[in-house]
């Protein structure tokens, strides 16, 4: 019934309660249930909006080569749209572009694999991509294949190209190790009449060999 009607209604039953007592309490309930109906209908609350939040990356682990700076890049789906990237290692950078992360790494000068964290969150939520990067392949070079000592003893200095920890493994007897560096050996002989030769051997800690001749003239009368 529309509001019109109703507001008819209410009129209709007030004119009979003025003629007949008797309809009185019935029209008191039928004329309050149509005031009832006037009355504006309470407003609806509105429900609450229900927040979306998700963070979703893909790849979650990328490997890089020791001399690899060409970047990988991770595909970031993420509700809020915002989102941040931070690395814990200043040799990984790291870069947003739109959806995607950009990270790429420097040249690793080390021998030794290493390691980083990137972390992504957009203030809800976080994920984390682990990056790897190889090391260098060790290697050990002697500047000289072979190093020759006069007969009356010498002290000698013999360069060494190395990225790497390394150690003497073989070397003659009569010739004596005075002083080491990361990249030179300083030898030491004696006096002596007699030729001599031997093999000097260095050895990388992980394995890689480098060798030489050293050789020592023989010497006459002292």
């Amino acid at each position: 019934m529309k509001k019109g009607r109703y507001r008819e209604a209410i009129k209709s039953f007030k004119a009979a309660m003025k003629c007949d007592s008797k309809l009185e309490q019935d029209c008191k309930s039928k004329i309050k249930e149509c005031e009832e109906k006037l009355k504006p209908a309470p407003k609806s609350t509105p429900a609450p909006a229900i927040e979306v939040t998700r963070l979703a990356i893909t790849p979650d682990s990328v490997r890089f080569g020791y001399e690899t700076t060409k970047a990988e890049y991770i595909k970031v789906d993420s509700a809020p749209e915002e989102w941040t990237a931070t690395s814990d290692s200043n040799w990984c950078k790291v870069i947003p572009h739109g959806k995607n992360l950009s990270v790429s790494c420097e040249i690793n000068q080390l021998t030794s694999e290493r390691k980083a964290t990137v972390t992504i969150s957009n203030g809800k939520m976080e994920e984390t991509v682990k990056v790897v990067q190889s090391g260098q392949k060790e290697f050990i070079n002697i500047a000289l294949d072979k190093l020759e000592f006069g007969s009356k003893g010498e002290i000698k200095e013999l360069p060494i190209k190395t990225n790497t920890e390394w150690e003497v493994i073989n070397i003659p007897s009569w010739c004596e190790v005075i002083a080491k560096d990361s990249d030179k050996l300083i030898l030491k002989v004696g006096k002596t009449k007699k030729a001599k030769e031997g093999t000097l051997i260095l050895k990388t800690k992980g394995g890689e060999i480098s060798s030489a001749i050293l050789s020592q003239k023989k010497g006459g009368i002292f």
